[in-house]
This record gives C-alpha cells, structure tokens and sequence, in this order.
C-alpha cells in the first residue's frame, strides 16, 4: 500500500472476505464509501454483516479476470498458492496485497500520523487497532516471545504473580485466564486479533488485574496484532528456525521478533535476554537500555565479564522435573520445577528474572513455580506403565530434538522410543527433512501420519520427511513394504518407519497412526506423539475438525 492512497480507491476486490482480517479491512473501505466486491467459498457471520452494509459477496473462488476499474486486489493467505499465483496472472495490471501486509502498512501509517483525516475517521469505525484506545494506565504489561518455551515461561510468570498476590491475566496458546479463571481463545491462534485481544485485555481491566501476561508470535508483531500495546517488562526464550513460509528467511524472523523489544517495550521498560542463545542474544542486546541478562551455567568470572544478573549454580534431576539452585542479586535460592525436560530450566530463569523485575519476593516465587500444573500438550505424561506415552507440542526442529533427547533419558537402553509426528502443509517446509532426520537418530520406531496438512499433500510432506530419515539412518538396503494406509520401511539397523498418508481419512488417519505406535509399544517402552499438544483440531484442506491428542489417546488407552 503506497503512503495516503486508501482514500482514492475508488472499487477494491477482496478475496476470503469472511476471515478476520479481511472482514475489518473491508469494513475501512465500506467507510471510505468505495465500491466493495467480496469473494469467499463460505458464509459466516463476518460475510452477514457486511452483506448487510450492501456488499456484493460472490461464494466462490475467482474464475476469471476482474474489471479493469478494479482500483486494488487484497487477499488471505489462507488462498491455497495455485488459485494465488491464477489471480495474480489474470489481473497482471492490478496492485495485489496480502491482507496481513495491508494491514500492518495502514496501521503503521496510522501510528506516524500519515493517514488523511477522512482516512483516520475510516480507521477508527473500522476498528482494525482497537488497542490503541485501551486504557492500560493501572496495569503492567509482560511480553514473552521466543520459537519454543513461550507457553510455559508465561504459565510461569502468571504463577508466580498469582504466588505474590497479584490479580492477573492471562494470554497464550493455551488460552486465556483472568484472575484463575480459563477463557478460550480459539483453535489454532498464539495471539489473538488486535480486536480480539482488546475485548479480552478490557476485560481483564475491568476485573482490576494489575498485571497481563502476554505470549506474542511472529506473525502478531509483524501484522500487527498487538499495535497500540506498549510493554513494561519483555522477554526471550530462544529464537531458532521456524515460520519461513511467512517470513522466508532466519534474518527476517528475528528481525520479526526483535520488534517486541523495538518497538513495543516502553522507553523506561526492562528487556530480560538469555545469554545462552547465543544468536537472539546478540541481535537483541544493544536494542535495548534496561536489559537484565540471564544464563543457565556460568563461572564467576563469565558473569563479571558478561554483565549476567541471573544464573544457576547447580540443578539435578529429581522425579518429574529439576532442583535448581539459581542466584541474583538477592542471594542463592532453591526451586524445585515440577515439569520434565531440562530445557525447562532455561524457561525459569527467564521467568524469574521477569518476576524479580516486578519487585516479586522469592518465597512467593519459589511457591509459584513448585505449585504450577504441568502446561497441557507439554511433556505430558499421559501413562507410566507398562509403557510410557508422552504428549509434546513440539513442532519445530528445536523442540523436536529437545523432547527426542528427553523421552531417549527417560527410556532404559534396551527399550524402544516410538515416536509419531508429521509436519504441518502451508508453513515451513524447509524443516520437515531435518525433523526426519532428528527422528531416525533419535527413534527406534517412526510413525508418520498428518499434522494439519492443509491444501497440501499429505503424501508429499510424509515424502519429504523420509527423506531426512534415509538420510540420518545411513543406511541404502532399506527394505520398503506398501500398506493400506501408506507404507513400512525397515533398514539393516532394525529400526522402522511407518507412514500413515491416506489424507481422505482426515482426522481418522491420525488416531490410527498413534493406535499403531501404542500396539508396537512393550513394557519399559516409550511413546511420544508431538506436533499437536493441546490444539483442537486437525486442518484438512479448508476444513478443521475436530480433535485433540490428548482425548484420543486417553481413548486409545482405556479401550482394551
């Protein structure tokens, strides 16, 4: 969108005007009294209402060229590519924009006052940013960002708030609570819609929370969901690969993330860096003014010479989770973390610094952390015996390889670690060979099957990760076996895999796969089913439905 043109835009076409984002950007031209011309395959409640307003919705996908007044092309990226690349070719001469990337330019055009004023009129009826107008003047703001350990560093921070005290609120992948009682936020969002987040956030408010812990994406700093928030206190778990679909490359993801401590931390507002994640840590640490450093295994020295505020002095294994022994500037204090896998020990440190930047005393801290439920889909144990089953969100190569790592310690060495996962279709596909590749290092069996595939084909994301597979297992005489569902492939090491990829099953091909790892496990076994943790539904084509790992397995376990 180029700089004050909105308002002379004359007819603009909207393709999948029943989502969110676009419903809002529609309702900003209706405002601009432009000529509106809607595409979606579906009616919803979004597309009633602007029917309602007199916009022509058509309910299908665009099957030929527009007309040469059409002014601009918006459109959701939720459009499989094909029928994307198909209106780009008919329309050559037509400005063509993402939804996301309109919107984030108009909300940064709004922010530096560059909008007319008939534009800023149009912005704030639209309420595309209704956060700009939150009153948060009597409640502090935490912000989590990081690829992996978001959740539970906020569950954490929220804990230890609610420890001290402290009324709280809530926002994470695992839903929302205001003062200790959960909302649900959706089925397959980390952070809300800027609109979204306002109704919760003000509710919060009313209910007189002093504080509000948010987890925030990517993609929400980038598009702006949060706009109009400004943070007290931030913080970074770890920032490795993850969503180059969208951002394409590892310099535009951090790049992406940084704009939490950039542009969103207030100027008198702390930045807390982990020290340990070596990349994040370097990118982010002359961004910030007030930062507090923290690390998980320093000497003294390391920490003069570092400025780190934070660190362990020891941790040992204890049963279900980790004895730390962590130091400030307040002294030596003991915490027991009552979750399994050490990476979690990194994620404790970054909240501890956070609520210690509060003015949180560490009795109420230590009551926090050792009193928090285990976050759900994260290192769940769902059984023990005979075999174990371990329920992990884990969808990104660095948490993959953490969970792998953990379920391998927890396993005796003449046991066998079965894992079953996929990748998700219409996001990063450059991770699926390494997660291949991490799970024939790692498992003695693999099962393959969907992690919502989308548009894509569920044969080709299982192709890809086999690939990484043959590749880590070294092994060329692999002998490969076809069956009703997909395929079965051993090499001469005798480990397995199994591939689930009969995508016309939907959400039932998933809840065979994961029956099919339960029947390969024997006692002193451990089964470990990632990608989908907590999450509601499996995505096929357009379509969620419904599900959820760890129902299903519970199911699977209690059938005899």
């Amino acid at each position: 969108m180029k700089k004050n043109t909105t308002k002379n835009i004359k007819t603009v076409t909207i393709i999948g005007i029943g989502g969110g984002a676009c419903f809002y950007i529609a309702k900003y031209f209706y405002n601009l009294n432009a000529n509106i011309i809607g595409f979606d395959i579906n009616k919803n409640d979004k597309t009633d209402k602007l029917g309602k307003l007199g916009v022509k919705i058509e309910y299908k996908n665009p099957d030929k060229p527009f007309k040469k007044d059409t002014d601009l092309i918006i459109y959701s990226s939720a459009l499989p590519n094909h029928i994307i690349e198909k209106i780009k070719k008919d329309n050559p001469k037509i400005n063509f924009e993402e939804v996301g990337i309109f919107t984030k330019n108009l909300i940064e055009s709004f922010e530096k006052n560059k909008l007319s004023n008939l534009e800023k009129i149009a912005f704030k009826k639209s309420e595309i940013a209704p956060l700009f107008d939150l009153n948060t003047k009597n409640v502090k703001i935490i912000g989590v960002t990081g690829t992996d350990g978001k959740t539970t560093t906020c569950e954490m921070v929220y804990t230890c708030l609610k420890a001290d005290g402290k009324k709280v609120g809530l926002v994470s992948t695992l839903g929302a609570k205001i003062n200790g009682k959960s909302v649900e936020t959706g089925l397959h969002t980390t952070t809300p819609s800027n609109q979204e987040l306002y109704n919760l956030l003000n509710k919060m408010i009313q209910k007189k929370c002093s504080f509000i812990v948010l987890e925030t994406t990517s993609h929400a700093l980038v598009t702006g969901r949060i706009a109009g928030l400004k943070f007290d206190v931030v913080t970074v778990t770890n920032i490795t690969k993850d969503h180059l679909d969208y951002h394409k490359n590892y310099k535009e993801y951090i790049k992406a993330k940084s704009l939490l401590f950039r542009k969103y931390l207030k100027k008198e507002g702390t930045a807390i860096l982990n020290y340990d994640d070596k990349k994040s840590f370097d990118y982010l640490k002359n961004l910030v003014k007030n930062k507090i450093i923290y690390s998980k295994n320093p000497t003294k020295r390391y920490l003069a010479e570092k400025g780190i505020k934070i660190y362990i002095k020891s941790f040992s294994k204890t049963e279900g989770g980790y004895i730390i022994i962590y130091v400030s500037q307040k002294g030596e204090h003991a915490i027991k973390i009552p979750l399994e896998g050490e990476y979690n020990i990194s994620n404790a440190l970054a909240a501890i610094a956070v609520v210690l930047t509060l003015g949180i005393k560490n009795t109420n801290i230590k009551k926090g952390i050792e009193t928090m439920p285990n976050p759900k889909g994260r290192m769940e144990i769902l059984q023990k015996t005979p075999f174990m089953v371990i329920v992990d969100f884990a969808h990104t190569e660095n948490a993959f390889e953490n969970v792998l790592y953990e379920a391998t310690n927890l396993k005796k060495n003449t046991n066998k670690l079965i894992v079953v996962f996929g990748c998700a279709g219409k996001r990063d596909s450059t991770k699926r060979k390494p997660m291949g590749s991490l799970a024939g290092r790692y498992a003695d069996i693999t099962v393959l099957t969907a992690e919502d595939p989308r548009t894509e084909s569920l044969v080709v994301i299982n192709n890809e990760i086999e690939k990484g597979w043959v590749h880590s297992t070294k092994d060329s005489k692999n002998s490969k076996t076809a069956t009703e569902f997909g395929s079965i492939t051993k090499n001469r090491n005798g480990q397995v895999l199994i591939r689930y990829d009969d995508e016309t099953q939907k959400e039932h091909i998933r809840r065979k796969a994961i029956a099919r790892a339960l029947r390969e496990a024997h006692h002193g076994d451990i089964v470990l089913i990632t990608g989908k943790g907590h999450e509601n539904s499996l995505c096929f084509g357009d379509t969620e439905y419904g599900w959820n790992d760890i129902e299903e397995i519970k199911k699977l376990i209690n059938t005899p």
